[in-house]
């Protein structure tokens, strides 16, 4: 495939030898290679080939709630206050320290992954786990058919689902019957929460400097970017009564007044002291002892890099705002600020 168009109306492009040499030279070579989806040059896996069109066409339903948001911009945070409002506010419920990951499905994982390769499993094979899941949930599932959209449509209602995916890749539809909230996060900390797990998965493996890191991010050259379109389709969407858009600073700064804000979105309707177990069970200290945005039987996962976790943190690293001003270079800072002027001058960013 040289290109290919998609029921959502981009052009999927093979990102040529050249741009995957010079990419090369900071990341891991992507196995099924790299394409550009236009309009918007987004930059995606190759694998996304195999399930853009399902992804257009997920049946999302009038009781979903959906996490978006770009990469760690705080959607693992906001997906367990989700999950937990509308399903643990009594801290009672069953799964609640079951991995996160089955309970909240991200759609997008698949685009990560060759369906081919689960013709290939072995006992040992780093996606047996994955496989186990699947087969578990989804019995009568095919493997090669894209695992988390088939589990996400099998999961219990009330589904709260999860995608880093733009909104011009999902149907357009989504908005008129089912609630999303999205989360952004300042360019500043995105840059070196974004660099910190680049170099943590060894998908990514990112071996350059964070001031080549800065170069990739603004230019659009991470996966899934450019992050400054993402956060653009989602603010022009801020006043749909469907839609809810929250900064993860003031989430940070004021968690209960943001907690009051979804819960009146969602209609949860709950209670304070509902929401002072919503905000315990789900504050930083809490969801890092837990551990379970993976799962916990495999403490040695094959796709961490440990020399980076146990020097400099894993998946729940920090949890605070405003940590560019320890790591980011006053050059750096001019021309992430730059970028930023250029693409979302109207997105009124926080900082602290």
């Amino acid at each position: 495939m040289t290109s290919m168009a998609t029921e959502s109306g981009h052009k999927l492009v093979k990102v040529p030898k050249p741009e995957l040499e010079r990419l090369g030279r900071h990341f891991t070579p992507w196995a099924d290679g790299l394409l550009r989806l236009c309009p918007g040059h987004w930059l995606f896996p190759g694998a996304f080939a195999e399930t853009a069109d399902k992804i257009y066409n997920f049946k999302w339903k009038e009781e979903d709630v959906v996490v978006t948001g770009f990469l760690k911009t705080g959607t693992t945070w906001l997906q367990e206050i989700l999950w937990t409002m509308r399903n643990n506010s009594n801290l009672d419920h069953p799964l609640a320290n079951t991995p996160i990951l089955d309970r909240v499905p991200i759609i997008d994982t698949d685009m990560y992954i060759n369906p081919k390769a689960f013709r290939f499993v072995t006992p040992s094979h780093p996606l047996k786990p994955m496989l186990d899941d699947f087969r578990r949930n989804c019995p009568d599932g095919e493997a090669t058919n894209g695992i988390y959209i088939q589990m996400a449509g099998v999961l219990p209602e009330p589904r709260t689902l999860k995608t880093h995916y733009p909104f011009s890749v999902l149907h357009p539809d989504l908005l008129e019957h089912t609630k999303c909230v999205y989360i952004a996060r300042n360019p500043r900390d995105v840059v070196v929460s974004l660099h910190h797990m680049s170099r943590l998965f060894k998908y990514n493996n990112f071996t350059g400097t964070l001031e080549q890191f800065v170069d990739y991010f603004i230019d659009g050259d991470v996966v899934q970017g450019p992050y400054w379109l993402h956060v653009k389709e989602a603010w022009e969407r801020r006043n749909h009564p469907n839609f809810h858009f929250i900064f993860y600073e003031d989430l940070k700064s004021d968690v209960k007044k943001e907690l009051w804000r979804l819960n009146e979105f969602l209609c949860t309707n709950l209670t304070a002291e509902q929401l002072a177990n919503v905000e315990r069970y789900t504050s930083f200290g809490e969801m890092q002892s837990r551990n379970n945005f993976t799962d916990t039987k495999r403490p040695d996962n094959p796709g961490v890099k440990k020399e980076v976790e146990e020097k400099e943190g894993g998946f729940f690293r920090k949890g605070v705002t405003g940590s560019w001003t320890k790591t980011l270079t006053p050059d750096m800072v001019e021309k992430i600020d730059k970028w930023t002027n250029e693409h979302l001058s109207e997105i009124p960013f926080r900082y602290k």
